[in-house]
């Protein structure tokens, strides 16, 4: 696939592999800065079944998902692949510390193959991932709406994803991302695996939250900022920006 200088490409993954059930893709690349991003978009029928963009993420041993799960979600699915085989270890975390994990927490991974997990619901959450070899991984939350296509009362499901992140060993490991506030629901969910402070700043370095986040906790932080702000954190935490509208 060529890509120009400052410029962007597109391939259509069903017109290469049809009707794969789960899939991982690698990108690799002949030049710097190329970034890449998957869309999932889906149906039910003449129902919509969600859309969004899937980020990449780093392969690693000590990974965490900052956010899965939620108030509404009716399901939550972790996915998980190693390129040359694991062994996987999953933790989740609340707001209040560590949660019951009903069933198996330990993965073994089959090298190359995707592996899906079902996630207990609940409140928004973390998963730790803790590997004897790298994997990547990724979460994604389905939540159910009405629906304003077929009959009356049928419902309609949107979904978000979120990708894997190295644990934050420091604090300034976390201080070169940028997001941008979508407005009307937004929110910044964070997990860090020690006891900081997490410190949002818009785009001109302005505070704009705080909120202490004890040791292997989650915390939701609402963004009461116009869409489109940029946002960063200070401290040593994982983080995403959530919408719910």
């Amino acid at each position: 696939l060529a890509v120009g200088a400052a410029s962007q490409a597109e391939l259509l993954l069903e017109g290469v592999e049809a009707e794969l059930p789960a899939m991982a893709i690698r990108v690799d690349a002949t030049g710097a800065g190329v970034v890449a991003a998957l869309q999932d978009s889906r149906l039910e029928g003449l129902q919509p079944a969600g859309t969004d963009w899937a980020g990449a993420s780093e392969p690693g041993q000590h990974l965490v998902v900052p956010a899965v799960g939620g108030a509404g979600a009716s399901a939550a699915t972790l996915r998980l692949m190693s390129p040359e085989g694991a062994v996987a270890s999953l933790t989740l975390v609340g707001a209040d510390g560590i949660l019951d994990w009903p069933g198996t927490s330990r993965v073994e991974l089959e090298a190359g193959v995707v592996t899906e997990v079902a996630v207990p619901l609940g409140d928004v959450r973390a998963i730790e991932i803790d590997a004897d070899a790298d994997v990547v991984a990724a979460a994604r939350t389905v939540v159910q709406r009405s629906s304003d296509v077929g009959l009356e009362g049928q419902t309609a499901t949107d979904f978000m994803w979120v990708a894997a992140q190295p644990v934050p060993t420091t604090a300034e490991s976390t201080a070169a991302r940028v997001a941008y506030a979508p407005g009307l629901g937004g929110a910044i969910v964070a997990y860090s695996p020690v006891s900081t402070t997490v410190t949002v700043l818009d785009g001109v370095g302005a505070v704009v939250a705080e909120t202490p986040v004890a040791a292997r906790t989650v915390a939701r932080i609402p963004l009461d900022l116009p869409a489109g702000t940029a946002v960063s954190i200070t401290g040593r935490a994982a983080w995403v920006v959530t919408v719910r509208q």
